[in-house]
């Protein structure tokens, strides 16, 4: 049998969520990333304007209407691509900052879900070419108060799944 290289951490990761199946392991991710137009001279998030900032935040987080949502038709694009490559796909939303979106991922069982989430980020970067933007994941991509993206974790097991009276949550350590 070969060894895997040492720099293979999918392997090694694997193995950890393979060492408890039987509790059927859900995870999910929330993937934020930031539109930036990359039209103008510099890479700048969709909806700010070319010389300056945006309005402040707070219209923008799950916002309808031309003059709060800017991105609609790359996060509807990107969820359609993703479903449509059988990706398991559970919501998408407008987030803080201006040109700011989340797409959830998930649920899956064990390592898929990482396996998942590179996969939307491929189809991300390249959906991002038709639309002339660059995704960018930085947690903080604007200095100053602006809201950063993030990518966080949902996790469940069957055992908690069914946890009506919170005996098996409350021995987790």
């Amino acid at each position: 049998m070969t060894k895997p290289n040492r720099t293979n951490f999918r392997y090694f990761a694997k193995k950890i969520f393979d060492s408890c199946l039987e509790e059927k392991p859900w995870f999910g991710i929330e993937q934020e990333y930031v539109l930036m137009n990359l039209s103008e001279n510099l890479p700048w998030p969709l909806g700010f304007p070319t010389s300056g900032y945006a309005r402040p935040q707070g219209p923008y987080y799950c916002s309808v209407g031309g003059e709060n949502c800017y991105g609609r038709p790359f996060s509807e694009s990107l969820l359609f691509h993703c479903l449509k490559a059988g990706l398991t796909v559970s919501g998408t939303n407008a987030e803080v900052l201006c040109g700011q979106w989340e797409i959830q991922i998930g649920p899956c069982v064990g390592i898929d879900m990482s396996d998942q989430l590179w996969l939307m980020r491929y189809v991300a970067k390249r959906i991002s070419e038709d639309f002339n933007l660059k995704i960018d994941y930085n947690p903080k991509p604007i200095k100053g108060d602006w809201n950063g993206s993030g990518c966080h974790t949902n996790f469940s097991s069957e055992s908690t799944r069914n946890d009506t009276d919170l005996t098996n949550i409350k021995t987790i350590r």
